[in-house]
């Protein structure tokens, strides 16, 4: 028994007939063309829709691409460098070095072109994926899907290590369901680990993919395709344990405090994470189920579609348990990828002439729509292109500087002036409020600047009030301009630059 004929198409195509007149050829040369041209298609799809986003860089962007110059220039001249591991969420070593590395040679945009590439891959190792259980029409649709899906166009033009791990565990998925080879499955077993490798939360996701690699073999293959699996887990663990057994005390301790002991660094409701999952994933999910259901055939292809819900709801569930708001829509984007496959199968049912051939594509267009609505909100963070523009006015000088968002102020200055030292409202949380306005009458920051929204931290909103306070009544700071209004997320916030006087 094939593998169509464990998970069946919706609607399989209708045998060739022997002849076809005139009108037959045209049509059958029609289809031919649509089918060589859907993988330019959906590359050049993806492409613009993040091409269409532009912004200055994020905080976490100037954080790993700041962390991978401070990083070369240690393994280059032996200077000392930040122990990033205890906080990063993904081993310093492994993406932050390899975006410090394209910032050097391209700067932000060659780091977002590769986040591009890497979900260009991934789409397409999803198209290969669906096409090979639910056939050639599901595999386009479901790459369709995939790419217009608001997070997954935000991480294609975010410089963040996400677009890096979505791509491997996409492609151990591919090569798990599509090859039969050992080599392949331990080259998938080395993809999964590199997955964990380049962001710790990636390892939640290898007993998945390992499942539905599982549940997708020929029941007369299945012993082969369970060496397979066993092989793909062996590699990975191998991998993982010997890396887990060089790395240091400051990677161990980093795992624990953004992973395995995690707790919520910006806590919200339930139901205000619930309703950004519906208006991110809901109608992809609602089609992923409606394509489920007519996927499950056997005992074999339901336990396929527990594991792909798995992997699409795993990681949103922890957090809805968490309560945890940070990174929430970004990681749907590895919902997308498990549940793409499922939408695709659904939507090929709908292909064809008629009012069905309609419905598919009023789906289209809103799955569409949507994606497009909610990457454009998703990037809309502060604009520090003003607030640049500000310092660099007042030729800033060697010392020490504090700012509500110093990460992306520090990227965009550093080329000309590497020696500014930044302080974050992260800093000062342990400072009484006294000490505070003594740093401010010792003029101990050469620039102080925040904006209206403060940190966005409630817990450092005391600290940063005082601090704003004390530096509009000293006589030893000056505002350098009229406040610039900076959009951000919908609404817009004054930031204030002052600087220390002669």
């Amino acid at each position: 028994m094939s593998t169509s004929q464990i998970i069946r198409p919706l609607h399989p195509p209708p045998a060739a007939p022997r002849a076809a007149p005139a009108t037959g050829h045209a049509g059958t040369r029609a289809a031919q063309w649509i089918q060589r041209l859907a993988v330019p298609l959906l590359v050049l799809l993806q492409v613009l829709l993040s091409l269409r986003l532009g912004n200055t860089a994020f905080e976490d962007e100037a954080l790993y691409v700041q962390a991978g110059r401070d990083l070369l220039d240690h393994l280059r001249t032996g200077a000392e460098v930040e122990d990033y591991g205890f906080y990063f969420s993904g081993a310093p070593l492994a993406y932050p070095l390899l975006a410090g590395l394209l910032d050097e040679l391209g700067g932000l945009a060659l780091v977002r072109a590769f986040s591009l590439a890497c979900v260009v891959v991934a789409m397409l190792c999803v198209r290969a994926t669906a096409r090979h259980l639910f056939g050639r029409t599901a595999g386009d649709l479901a790459a369709l899907a995939f790419a217009v899906t608001g997070p997954v166009v935000f991480v294609s033009a975010l410089a963040t290590f996400d677009a890096l791990c979505l791509l491997l565990l996409a492609l151990a998925l591919y090569l798990g369901v599509t090859r039969r080879s050992y080599p392949s499955a331990a080259v998938a077993g080395l993809a999964l680990a590199a997955a964990a490798v380049v962001k710790y939360t990636g390892a939640a996701f290898i007993p998945v993919v390992l499942l539905a690699v599982l549940f997708t073999a020929r029941p007369r293959r299945s012993g082969r395709q369970v060496i397979r699996v066993l092989t793909t887990a062996a590699v990975a663990a191998a991998a993982l344990g010997v890396l887990w057994a060089r790395a240091g005390a400051e990677v161990r301790a980093g795992v624990e405090f953004t992973t395995t002991s995690r707790e919520a660094l910006a806590p919200a409701s339930a139901s205000h994470l619930v309703d950004l999952a519906l208006q991110d994933i809901g109608l992809l999910t609602a089609l992923a189920l409606v394509g489920g259901f007519f996927v499950v055939r056997s005992w074999r292809s339901a336990l396929l579609l527990l594991a792909l819900l798995a992997g699409a709801f795993g990681l949103v569930l922890s957090q809805l348990h968490l309560g945890e708001s940070v990174s929430f829509e970004k990681h749907m984007a590895y919902s997308a990828l498990f549940l793409a496959p499922l939408a695709g199968q659904a939507l090929a049912g709908l292909a064809g002439p008629g009012m069905r051939g309609v419905v598919l594509a009023v789906l289209v267009v809103v799955l569409l729509a949507t994606g497009l609505v909610r990457a454009q909100a998703l990037y809309q963070w502060p604009s520090v292109a003003p607030v640049v523009e500000l310092v660099e006015s007042q030729d800033p000088q060697p010392g020490r500087y504090f700012a509500t968002h110093p990460l992306p102020l520090k990227y965009h200055l550093w080329n000309e002036h590497p020696d500014l030292q930044w302080t974050a409202p992260g800093d000062l949380a342990a400072d009484d409020p006294q000490a505070l306005r003594q740093a401010v009458a010792d003029g101990t920051y050469r620039m102080i600047i925040w904006s209206a929204d403060v940190s966005g931290n409630p817990a450092l909103e005391p600290q940063v009030q005082v601090l704003s306070e004390a530096v509009a009544n000293s006589p030893d700071y000056e505002l350098v301009s009229a406040p610039p209004t900076v959009p951000a997320w919908g609404s817009t916030a004054e930031w204030y630059v002052y600087a220390l006087t002669d």
